[in-house]
């Protein structure tokens, strides 16, 4: 894999003088740039996959591995798209992979970044141009990972800081060993920067009523905009319910 970082300028001025082929040695990863240059309306979707343990028949992934070559010419591509709406990392990104994150900052079709497995925590960091040149409202979804600890939140909530406004949906899963180190810290980073949540998700997550407490003031607050609480696969007992139920009544 190449390392490089390079920039911007490098990518636009060479599109025209590089074959895919010469971007990507891998067959796969050759035709998911080839649909994304040539703004596929079916590629709406697109996975980024160690490919130890991604599908090998799939068409609508782009798989990473140590043949992927430069990943800043998948970003490029990305930028210049304008069909794809989810992105799922399921993939360690490292600064190896800065120029992907760099180059697909400019795109304005996205609309969910969903990362999960086992990828480290700087893909946070890295998107954060990204999401402060995004025009349009983001969904971001960090889902199991056994890489996921106290050292991750920093990075989580600077992301949010630079969403502003235009973080619309947040959504954690099995982070139930980490949870006396971020739910304080998320709700505070909402408040503070008036990040108005359509959707939060909080699954498999251990939460009880400390937590359902706190999550009052998410839910009734008189500015609230959330539609969607989604707090499945936890230990709800009857006073967590009753908590949360009191919440909605005095919400709009």
């Amino acid at each position: 894999m190449t390392t490089m970082t390079r920039s911007r300028d490098y990518y636009e001025s060479m599109a025209d003088s590089f074959a895919i082929e010469e971007m990507a040695p891998y067959p796969p990863n050759q035709e998911i740039l080839s649909r994304l240059k040539d703004n596929d309306p079916e590629l709406v979707e697109l996975w980024l996959f160690d490919i130890r343990y991604g599908p090998k028949d799939a068409d609508s992934y782009c798989f990473k591995d140590d043949d992927a070559g430069d990943l800043g010419w998948l970003g490029y591509f990305i930028r210049k798209n304008t069909q794809l709406k989810n992105l799922r990392v399921c993939c360690e990104i490292t600064e190896a992979e800065e120029s992907l994150c760099k180059e697909m900052a400019g795109n304005q079709s996205i609309r969910k970044i969903e990362l999960c497995g086992t990828q480290g925590s700087l893909i946070l960091e890295l998107l954060v141009p990204f999401f402060q040149r995004k025009e349009s409202p983001i969904h971001l979804c960090k889902r199991p990972s056994d890489f996921y600890g106290a050292q991750d939140f920093p990075r989580l909530l600077k992301a949010m800081y630079c969403c502003g406004k235009s973080l619309t949906g947040l959504g954690l899963e099995m982070l139930c060993n980490a949870k006396k180190y971020w739910l304080d810290d998320i709700l505070g980073a909402l408040k503070a920067h008036n990040l108005q949540l359509e959707e939060f998700r909080l699954r498999s997550m251990e939460i009880g009523l400390t937590e359902c407490r706190k999550l009052r003031a998410l839910i009734s607050g008189s500015d609230s905009c959330l539609l969607k609480l989604d707090l499945r696969y936890n230990c709800l007992d009857d006073e967590c319910i009753s908590v949360l139920a009191g919440a909605l009544r005095n919400t709009n």
